[in-house]
């Protein structure tokens, strides 16, 4: 295992990690949240699994506490509007990853989606249904670093165990696009302007929502973060997709992700491949003083080459 799970699995274990209950959390300072489904999710009615939010503690540079949510029931959105007269027309929905058993809501959902609503493009986290985890602190660390052992070992064969997982949050995923495009008008947004990015297992949700939409739940544009595809036929109508990895990413393997752009490209989907040779998996908009660290700025000169961003 890498050096940097290991130090992960450390501060869970050691009581280093903090849990309480959602209902219990102070109100965060957002400006708006909204559930995308009408009543109860498809397929989890009946879960009754109580939502958890947790201070991690991470191995690293920038001293970063990452702020986890586990045990989510009901999927929603929240709102990161540009500043007044500063939207472009533009919205992308951030998938945070967490390997469909917990969401890193900080440095992969709102750290990109603050960067991006300075940017003009009004942002949406999606908070998205994940397997049930033991409320037990100690018990969950166990299980996460057996998976993560397991994945080390054989990714292909082992991502398969977060199938039923990744199910319903492609589910929410496509409902998510749906819920933004109908509601265009109420963030004057575009509505053939919808984009979806994903890191880790929230690029398992953006690329599994590229292989599989109808017309209302099509991205307009994808990015995908150290992620993975289904080796799948790619749809005719796939959207755009920016990919970015890292070699020396443990627990992913760039090879998935240059199978993205490879299969995107042989479909004659636009793609655009960022490889770095540095920088652990999860990266995100951490700031780890590696060349990595500058990704979004490609990001940027992507979006404004598309149309989707005014000149920096």
């Amino acid at each position: 295992m890498s050096k940097s799970m290991n130090l992960l699995a450390i501060a869970m274990i050691s009581g280093a990690l903090w849990c309480v209950p959602a209902s219990l959390r102070a109100a965060e300072r957002v400006p708006e949240v909204v559930k995308i489904w009408p009543a109860a999710a498809p397929g989890s009615a009946g879960w009754t699994q109580q939502e958890l939010e947790e201070s991690v503690p991470l191995p690293g540079p920038d001293h970063l506490t990452a702020r986890r949510v586990r045990n989510v029931v009901t999927p929603t959105l929240t709102v990161y509007r540009p500043a007044a007269g500063k939207g472009n027309g533009t919205a992308v929905i951030v998938c945070p990853g967490g390997g469909f058993f917990g969401l890193m809501m900080n440095y992969e959902g709102s750290d990109p989606a603050e960067w991006l609503a300075a940017r003009g493009v009004t942002a949406f986290v999606l908070k998205y249904r994940l397997l049930r985890t033991s409320p037990d602190i100690a018990a969950d660390a166990a299980e996460q670093t057996e998976l993560f052992s397991a994945l080390q070992k054989d990714f292909d064969t082992s991502i398969h165990r977060l199938d039923a997982g990744r199910a319903v949050a492609i589910a929410d995923g496509q409902q998510a696009i749906r819920y933004v495009r109908e509601h265009a008008g109420q963030w004057h947004i575009a509505a053939d302007r919808i984009g979806l990015m994903g890191f880790s297992a929230g690029a398992g949700l953006t690329m599994g929502v590229v292989l599989d939409h109808d017309e209302s739940s099509r991205p307009n544009f994808a990015v995908s973060l150290y992620g993975y595809m289904d080796d799948r036929e790619v749809m005719k109508d796939a959207p755009p997709t920016f990919i970015v990895a890292t070699q020396a990413d443990g627990l992913v393997p760039s090879e998935r992700s240059i199978r993205i752009y490879q299969r995107l490209t042989a479909a004659k989907v636009p793609a655009e491949l960022h490889l770095f040779e540095q920088g652990p998996h999860g990266f995100g908009f951490r700031k780890l003083g590696l060349p990595v660290d500058h990704w979004p700025e490609s990001l940027e000169r992507w979006m404004t080459s598309r149309g989707l961003m005014p000149p920096p």
